[in-house]
């Protein structure tokens, strides 16, 4: 599910794989904002760790977040917004009624 969410924030958005991150990078950030915005301070908000991801996992295997990136994000979540939040939830959405009825 993450990589069709990555894809369609790339695809609607303009939003790189990398950005999107794994966690409180864009995608994250962006469904926050759309279900309870007053629990995140963009104000705060800065990128994170945004190369290859398989990299960062590996990276994160051995020598943890903290390796990669010094604030905790894997992507950046200053491209985040409650619009694109909104956009990922109803392909959630999507992809879950799909696998249901599937």
């Amino acid at each position: 599910m993450l990589f069709q969410i990555a894809q369609l924030g790339e695809r609607e958005h303009g939003v790189p794989l990398a950005d999107g991150g794994q966690h409180a990078g864009a995608w994250e950030t962006s469904l926050m904002l759309a279900l309870h915005p007053e629990l995140v301070k963009m104000e705060r908000a800065e990128p994170g760790f945004t190369g290859d991801l398989q990299e960062a996992v590996a990276s994160m295997f051995s020598g943890g977040v903290a390796s990669i990136s010094t604030n905790g994000a894997i992507g950046d979540p200053t491209q985040a917004s409650p619009e694109h939040g909104d956009r990922y939830w109803s392909a959630i959405e999507e992809i879950v009624v799909e696998q249901v009825e599937g």
